[in-house]
């Protein structure tokens, strides 16, 4: 199967791909509509709707063709790599969790675009040893009770067990 077939198979079987749910309202995903900005991580690039000024968190999980076309392992191929959007999907319902807005195809991609944070762990603990020389105590404790209840959420969705 080449990958318009894997992109067409995609496509019915999940029939809101390229379809994005923005706080403002639904478009459908143009790949043409976006500029790319800095890497966020690994396959992970901020992006921004021109139209709409909306930014977003946009990762880049290529599909991979199996090899000899069995059509076996392209249909498991397709439905894990449709796990992660699926799962995103439920965990995004939670305000401790950042919002799902939906997957698009581009080219040999899948596209999961989602809420792009403000600022990493990484860099607000650089930002409070640069103004503070230490991690206040009292931004550790609102940190780790917004994680804890975001775990309890997944917990009782299933989407993880603790």
């Amino acid at each position: 199967m080449d990958s318009l077939n894997l992109n067409e198979e995609i496509k019915r079987l999940y029939p809101v791909v390229n379809l994005l749910k923005f706080p403002t309202g639904i478009i459908r995903f143009k790949y043409e509509d976006f500029t790319f900005g800095q890497i966020l991580g690994k396959q992970v690039r901020e992006a921004t709707h021109m139209l709409i000024k909306q930014k977003m968190a946009v990762k880049f999980v290529p599909l991979f063709i199996a090899l000899e076309n069995d059509q076996n392992k392209i249909s498991e191929q397709i439905s894990e790599q449709c796990k992660e959007v699926t799962m995103l999907r439920e965990l995004s319902k939670h305000e401790n969790i950042v919002d799902f807005y939906g997957f698009c195809l581009h080219k040999e991609n899948l596209l999961i675009c989602m809420e792009v944070m403000d600022m990493s762990l990484r860099g607000l603990a650089f930002h409070a040893h640069k103004h503070y020389d230490y991690f206040p105590e009292e931004w550790l404790g609102v940190i780790t009770v917004s994680v804890i209840k975001a775990l309890r959420f997944c917990k009782n969705e299933s989407c993880i067990v603790i």
